[in-house]
This record gives C-alpha cells, structure tokens and sequence, in this order.
C-alpha cells in the first residue's frame, strides 16, 4: 500500500510541475524517483550475504510451556539491513497437520551475526521440527523487499510432558529389587556409594535398606536414613509399543504414565533400567534413569526411535523378564510383578497421575 501511495503521490507531482512549468519540483520528483530506484534494487543487491539459521540449542523442552527457539541472523555485507522478516515452521514430525507457521521481524547488523527469538508451546510430546524457511529482505523506507529460500536450516526438538511424582507405595525392596544390595548397620556417616543427609521417622513406602538400626532400637522407633546419593537399587521399566496406535493422544498418555512412573522410582533412589523396542535397531534399547537430566537423556533417545513393533517382534526381542518388573503397555495399562495394577482413562490421564495412591504392596 505504501509502494502505491508513493507512486500516485510522485505522479501527481510529476504532471503537477510539468504543467505549471516548475524545474524546481521536476528536480525534486528526479531525486525522489532515484531513492525508489536505489530502494527497489538494494535488498536484491545484498539479499546474496544475508543468511539465517538455527544455532545448536537445548533439544529438550516440555509440553504446554513457553519454549524459546533461538535464531540467528548472518549478514556479511558492509551495511546493516533495519527489517528482515523470517518465517519459521515448527511441526511434528509424525503429524504435519499440527504444524505452526511464524513471522517475525528483525534487524541485522553489518559484518555480523544477529540473534534473536521466537516463542511457541508445543501441544503434546514426541518430535519437532522447527526449521527457517523463508526469509524477506526491506529497504531502509520498509517499501520494497525480496525474498530467497534458506535450506538445510533444519533441527529436531524433543517434546517431553512435565515430569510428575505419583503418589506411589511400594513393597519392601527385597521383594521387586533384580539387583539387591546387602543391608548395612553401620553408623558411619557414609559408605562408598552415599553420604547421609539427614535422619527422619519412616514413612510408608521407604525402603528398608534404609533403616538405621541402632537409633532404632534406642528410640524404639522407625528411623531413616536419607542419603545425598544412593545408587544400589535397580529396577526395571519396560514401556511395551507393540501395536501401538500411533496417534498424538495414545502416544502423549503413554510417554507421560512412563516418564512419570521413572520420575517417581528415582525420586525414591531407585536406578530405573527403561527398556524398548526400537524398529531402526531390530532390537531393544536401555537406558539408566536416576535422576531428572538422565530422565532428559531418555526422552531424547525414546523419541528418536522408531517404536512401532508387533507384539511377535516385542517378545522375541525383549531384553527383561515381564514377571519381575514394571510395564507400561500400548492400552495405557500398568503392571507390576506380572500383576494389573491399574487402566489408565486417556481423558482423565493427569488427574489419575497426580491425585490416585498407587499401593504396590499387595
């Protein structure tokens, strides 16, 4: 519109001064048709030095949260360009159709690198691609611009839901434990694995291991040891997608009944072993989960694997015994020590997690 308006504007001056006889407005309307002259060609002169692309960044961010994307400006021209609008596209890789498409302006300095930032929630957990793929260069009157393709700008983000902590009890450790460590009633204030931090009454669904036997029998109560760092109990987790419906729903409630059931088995010094089936590999996959940034390191390589497997497939190929551990399955059912330990409503999903009491004990 602005192209349009300083056009008709010039032409009227133009016929205004050439009917009136007046040099002086004849000059005037010369310069100001060079300026939309030099304007129209600059950004087709330098669109060639000015790139952009998407710098090495967090690969991990959660769901339903502002996330920041990071994006960089290159301009290797001697001048420094006020407006470049770029366009961005941000869609799952399993389903295209959710895919969100941004605009937004900055600048670019010359001789240099600009970064900048654009802000987007991602709906649900698996894998984005966010990639720069337009982008518009504007003279300095903002009034004519081009545009040119950027390639191979391309990243892969891993969407991961919010890890929660389930209100959890389990059976004395010896019971489930595929890798028990010899009790200890020492008093000393660490051992080779741990330091204690504190000591505290027991409460239902500690583990025994824990116990500090002498001040328990002089005070003729239960007592706790919490340590800074426990790493002897290991567990199982298999997270079983065969013949999972590969849906964005399905898929969601899945990653988020695992992550959080992991989350919580480590909250409570339990080393979680988390085993699936990954199609690319034709076998099984592993990973330890002890803590929230191993739980990250899991997330980036379950989302990355190709998780679609028949149920044949799945047992041929699994790696633990079913029958003595945890299992999440492809129907959002729970079991434990070969036992249903509870269905999970996909639409009633996290309020099941956050507010059901989950009594492994019997």
């Amino acid at each position: 519109m602005k192209k349009l308006l300083c056009i008709i504007t010039l032409a009227a001056a133009c016929y205004f001064a050439g009917m009136n006889n007046q040099p002086s407005i004849i000059a005037g309307v010369i310069c100001i048709a060079l300026v939309l002259i030099i304007s129209l060609v600059f950004p087709r002169a330098i669109k060639g030095g000015i790139n952009a692309e998407i710098p090495p960044q967090n690969k991990i961010i959660y769901k339903n949260t502002e996330n920041k994307l990071s994006v960089r400006v290159n301009n290797l021209n001697r001048l420094p360009v006020s407006r470049i609008s770029l366009y961005i596209d941000i869609s799952y890789k399993e389903n295209k159709k959710n895919r969100v498409r941004k605009k937004f302006r900055t600048s670019a300095a010359a001789n240099g690198n600009t970064d900048t930032s654009v802000y987007f929630t991602a709906p649900y957990s698996g894998t984005i691609e966010a990639s720069i793929y337009k982008i518009r260069i504007f003279d300095y009157l903002s009034l004519f611009s081009c545009s040119k393709k950027i390639k191979d700008s391309i990243i892969q983000i891993y969407v991961m839901p919010v890890p929660k902590k389930l209100n959890l009890i389990m059976p004395q450790f010896g019971f489930y434990t595929s890798n028990a460590a010899a009790e200890s009633s020492s008093d000393k204030t660490g051992d080779d694995h741990s330091e204690i931090r504190q000591i505290r009454e027991y409460r239902d669904g500690d583990l025994t291991k824990h116990i500090h036997r002498n001040y328990t029998a002089k005070t003729q109560k239960l007592w706790i040891k919490e340590y800074n760092k426990e790493n002897d109990f290991i567990f199982d987790l298999i997270a079983d997608t065969s013949d999972i419906t590969l849906t964005p729903d399905i898929l969601d409630a899945f990653f988020e009944i695992v992550f959080s059931i992991a989350n919580t088995l480590a909250d409570k010094d339990i080393i979680v072993n988390l085993h699936w089936y990954d199609r690319k590999l034709n076998g099984m996959q592993s990973i330890a989960i002890s803590s929230s940034e191993t739980l990250e390191d899991a997330a980036a390589m379950l989302f990355s694997s190709d998780l679609r497997c028949t149920s044949q497939e799945f047992f041929n190929a699994q790696a633990a015994d079913t029958e003595n551990c945890m299992l999440i399955n492809a129907k959002l059912e729970w079991y434990f020590l070969g036992q249903h330990v509870y269905s999970f409503n996909l639409p009633l999903i996290e309020n099941e997690l956050t507010v059901n009491i989950f009594d492994l004990r019997r």
